[in-house]
């Protein structure tokens, strides 16, 4: 956790520096200007009647005053900026990560504690920095020039405040050691209804649709319930640690008054001195009243820090963006064939078996390749793994001659154009969901792309066309329509390679088939790979790879398929008979 802060802190040393320097400039202000000047005026000026000597402390006192205040100004203020620096510097690191992370990485954490960590644990550890470098780091200079000066005023005084200030430090440690054990069970139940929040704003119109009103408003109930009684829980022994430290600070107080009292009135001590005395004890009070405070906050930010460490340390399964060893610098070359080559692949996501297994198999250059298969057959799984979003467990990828972990992500990007199952709209306008934010796709690679997905129409009818801005999600869009805009994305891409998951789903009939034509002849020559549930878009590609269970179940053209795998030939027969209305004879090889 110190490693973490210190990692973060390095780059802001000379700010720290120039802050401990004002604390420390601070506290002496305090406790040698003001104090020592009131004992002057009791000893030098009220005694003897010095009225001038009086009015010359006086000014001296507001000059330190104005000081003490330009002091406190200049470290709230620069306390501020480090921890906002800070929180800037880490919220940017976890968001990098979080980019770098492969669809397994993503489902290992859970893009709910993703957020928590990146928005709640960041501003945790945020406001800690905060209250301690614009607060709480003159408490420790004032205590120790406090308990400095009580020992070369009165021994027995000293002691006294010794004991009550370990006594105070023993019971806050106590009670904040109880309630950070708390504090992951409340981030773990802050993140599970943050999840729920997500699925209610994202689902709520299939939500409403199947009237599923009152089970999401008691599901979401009960999580909130569970965060209160966990905050509650964890929040508990805190609350107990001011009340104690005061109580302990003031009984040091009487104690005080009552030695004080009995010494001045033998003639033991000056009045002036008990009057400093008191002072002292009455500067340590507010800085030890302001320890709770931020150990109240200690708690929260270890666990958050200890999150985020989790986070940023956590070594990803995907295909890291720059290669290391022998094959760096390794070059994508765009006449190898196969272009791509699967080794004895396998892979599982965490905490599952593993969804592909041992698979190998080439896709010649320039090539089509149809994956069909029954859903959860690992279809999409194989396509992330072909443009390095997922890496191996076992056996190795090759892309255009070379291992695909030896090319960097830059060259991965350049070679590949993948078009996701889920179409992914960014809040923004038509034309930068299209072009993905390369400026080097035009404006006309962004209309002949709508041409071929068959979007122009529905970019035509939108009010400001190409710079009609997305909602959240595409949610003006229909499933359909946000569909075409993720193969338009596709498209609008000169890449070599052509990965597309199941490009015309959502799609009527009439638009598959238009969409399809035009697809197929602006790639012709380039490698295409394309996942299908409907046989029909496939049956005329070079090669066809039917997955099931994980597994390879066979590989061929449609002719080969289907009187070389029965697989195959049933669940285009079944197919065929659903889409036409009859039946068909199973010994009639085509429909």
């Amino acid at each position: 956790m110190f490693k973490l802060l210190l990692r973060y802190a390095r780059a802001y040393i000379p700010w720290c520096i120039a802050l401990v320097v004002l604390i420390v400039l601070q506290g002496c202000v305090q406790l040698f200007g003001l104090t020592r000047e009131m004992k002057t005026i009791v000893d030098q000026g009220i005694q003897t009647g010095n009225v001038s000597h009086i009015m010359h402390s006086g000014l001296r006192m507001l000059v330190f005053t104005a000081l003490v205040a330009v002091c406190g100004t200049v470290i709230a203020w620069m306390g501020g900026r480090i921890a906002c620096g800070m929180r800037k510097d880490m919220m940017r690191d976890c968001y990098r990560k979080i980019l770098s992370f492969s669809p397994q990485d993503t489902a290992r954490f859970g893009s709910a504690t993703l957020l928590t960590r990146c928005i709640t644990d960041t501003e945790n550890v945020q406001r800690l920095l905060g209250y301690v470098l614009g607060s709480c780091l003159l408490a420790p200079v004032i205590i120790l020039l406090m308990l400095v000066s009580l020992f070369l005023v009165d021994r027995q005084m000293f002691t006294a405040e010794v004991a009550a200030v370990g006594i105070s430090m023993a019971v806050m440690l106590v009670l904040i050691h109880r309630a950070r054990k708390r504090f992951p069970a409340l981030q773990l139940s802050l993140d599970r209804l943050n999840l729920i929040t997500k699925e209610k704003i994202t689902g709520v119109r299939t939500i409403r649709a199947f009237g599923r009103e009152d089970y999401e408003e008691s599901r979401g109930r009960e999580a909130n319930e569970q965060v209160y009684g966990t905050d509650v829980a964890a929040s508990y022994p805190l609350k107990f640690v001011s009340p104690a430290i005061l109580t302990i600070m003031n009984l040091s107080m009487v104690f005080i008054y009552l030695t004080g009292a009995g010494k001045t009135a033998q003639g033991l001590m000056k009045i002036s001195t008990l009057l400093l005395t008191i002072q002292y004890v009455n500067s340590l009070i507010p800085s030890l009243s302001v320890l709770p405070i931020v150990f109240n906050m200690v708690p929260a930010a270890g666990t958050g820090l200890a999150r985020i460490g989790e986070l940023l340390d956590y070594r990803e399964t995907g295909i890291p963006d720059h290669p290391s060893g022998e094959g760096k610098a390794a070059r994508f070359s765009l006449s190898a064939d196969p272009v791509l080559s699967f080794s004895h692949v396998s892979f599982g996501y965490e905490g599952h078996t593993k969804t592909l297994e041992d698979l190998s198999f080439e896709i010649p250059n320039g090539s089509r390749t149809g994956v069909v298969g029954a859903t959860g057959s690992g279809k999409s799984t194989l396509l992330m793994l072909m443009c390095g979003l997922c890496r191996p467990q076992e056996g190795e990828i090759s892309a255009g001659g070379v291992p695909l972990e030896q090319l960097e992500k830059r060259a991965r990007m350049s070679v590949f154009s993948y078009v996701p199952q889920k179409a992914m709209v960014f809040q923004d306008n038509v034309r930068e969901n299209i072009s993905a934010y390369h400026d080097e796709i035009g404006e006309e690679a962004i209309r002949r792309a709508c041409d071929l997905a068959v979007f122009t129409e529905v970019a035509d009818e939108l009010e400001n066309g190409l710079d009609t801005m997305m909602a959240q999600g595409g949610m003006n869009l229909s499933g359909g329509q946000r569909k075409r805009l993720s193969l338009a994305r596709g498209l609008a891409k000169d890449s070599a390679v052509y990965l597309l998951d199941d490009p015309f789903a959502a799609l009527d009939a009439v638009t598959a088939r238009t969409a399809l034509k035009g697809t197929m002849e602006a790639l012709k020559g380039k490698t295409v790979v394309m996942v299908a549930q409907r046989f029909s878009q496939v049956m005329d590609f070079d090669q066809i790879i039917v997955m099931n269970h994980g597994r390879i179940a066979a590989i061929g053209t449609h002719e080969e398929l289907l009187s070389g795998c029965s697989e195959y030939a049933d669940m285009y027969r079944i197919q065929c008979s659903l889409e036409s209305g009859e039946a068909v004879s199973k010994t009639d090889p085509a429909c």
